[in-house]
């Protein structure tokens, strides 16, 4: 399973106990522990999480694992994003921002459906 760092939490490491290969991106920002009388801060409860999830990202395997999230999700958020133009959802309340974003992901998929059989189509008939 592949997570950016918005997944990284000790919850979502520890919520699946035998999961097979789970590689979340340890977050950069937030608290990392209770500061100490002299200013500096305490070591963390996710600092043992943190450095064994960077082994496991740093490593061949980890990265190979890691990269393909390139290929499977974000660029569907990308071309959303920035093909499309849907940024924001103008829309207010849980109900209408669900069924906007559904409205969106169900016009890309059809928008790559059309350019699916367009090209089949048009590899037909240049043969003919």
């Amino acid at each position: 399973m592949l997570a950016d760092s918005g997944y990284w939490s000790i919850a979502n490491l520890t919520a699946i106990p035998d999961a097979t290969e789970l590689l979340v991106w340890p977050a950069k920002t937030g608290r990392t522990g209770k500061p100490r009388k002299d200013g500096q801060p305490s070591e963390s409860k996710s600092d043992g999480l943190r450095a064994a999830m960077f082994a496991k990202l740093n490593s061949e395997q980890g990265k190979a694992c890691y990269a393909k999230r390139k290929q499977t999700v974000e660029p569907v958020f990308g071309q959303i994003k920035d093909v499309r133009g849907a940024r924001r959802l103008p829309r207010r309340g849980l109900a209408a921002c669900d069924a906007e974003w559904k409205l969106l992901c169900g016009t890309h998929n059809l928008l790559k459906l059309w350019r699916h059989t367009r090209r089949q189509s048009g590899a037909v008939r240049l043969v003919a």
